[in-house]
């Protein structure tokens, strides 16, 4: 049976295409399940998220869909919440009402400007200026705040999946910035996933930098597979996929990257919750 994919982005947020090409996308291919998780809202304007106002009609219209397609293949309601602290977290009770069948819990921002705006780490457009400007050039400062807020909302739980973990390497294609061999870089990987193992949370093996040209390795690397392997941290395959025709691009080759690494079981969401379940490089065994 094909993969499930729990992290997609529809028209409500970024993404190209109604929930409901997403699903009638994801029921062509013979996907077992199927997660909606746009964008969460912010404490501020963007062009990448939902606004309060749409997420009442995103719930129900997730929830429309389910109740249709119930024989066909389990719609799940899920959303992709940033951690900024003070401002949002994945386990806000704000989102308890919504009633979540899932939580993706995301690290985009990592400082702010002198004029107040956020500085967003893996847009490409922004990314030198907050570099220069804000941490002076210094990578070793970036990439420890990043690792650093991770761990904190990590630490705070409330979520299922931890979104794209080395997002940060995004600009750092050829490694102009750093190296992903150097002893700092590997030590803060390390004790990131030192907390990532005491809080049951489930690292995604995350294919949509490939899928959409941006970088050449799925988040996280091969070599951060390894180790989340040896710490027996539970993982799930994901597309990050923001167009219908992506669903499972890429799954197959990160089944075989896991199944080298030396995992066995991947994380699926059922009626009873999160379990474990046998894959190979065609899909689940549901």
């Amino acid at each position: 049976m094909p993969f499930p994919n729990y992290h997609t982005h529809s028209s409500y947020c970024d993404g190209i295409g109604t929930p409901r090409q997403i699903v009638e996308q994801a029921v062509a291919l013979e996907m077992p399940a199927i997660g909606l998780s746009s964008h969460a809202p912010l404490p501020f304007p963007t062009e990448w998220t939902m606004t309060k106002e749409n997420v009442p009609e995103y719930c129900a219209e997730i929830r429309e869909l389910q109740a249709e397609f119930k024989d066909r293949i389990r719609v799940l309601l899920g959303l992709e919440i940033d951690y900024m602290p003070g401002l949002i977290a994945p386990n806000d009770k704000k989102f308890d009402p919504l009633k979540l069948d899932y939580r993706i819990g995301a690290v985009h921002f990592i400082a702010r400007f002198h004029d107040g705006r956020h500085w967003m780490i893996d847009s490409p457009r922004r990314w030198e200026e907050g570099f220069q400007r804000i941490f002076e050039g210094n990578i070793l400062r970036v990439v420890s705040v990043y690792y650093s807020l991770v761990k904190r909302m990590v630490a705070g739980k409330g979520f299922d999946i931890l979104a794209h973990f080395d997002v940060i390497k995004l600009n750092n294609g050829k490694g102009i910035y750093f190296s992903e061999d150097e002893d700092w870089y590997r030590r803060l990987v390390r004790d990131t996933l030192a907390v990532v193992a005491k809080s049951g949370v489930i690292v995604e093996v995350n294919v949509g930098g490939i899928v959409r040209g941006k970088v050449d390795a799925p988040y996280p690397s091969r070599w951060i597979l390894e180790i989340c392997r040896e710490l027996r941290i539970p993982v799930t395959i994901s597309a990050d996929a923001h167009k219908p025709e992506m669903l499972l691009d890429g799954f197959a080759d990160a089944a075989r990257m896991l199944l080298d690494v030396g995992y066995r079981e991947i994380m699926v969401l059922g009626d009873e919750g999160w379990v474990a379940r046998p894959f190979t490089a065609d899909g689940v065994d549901w």
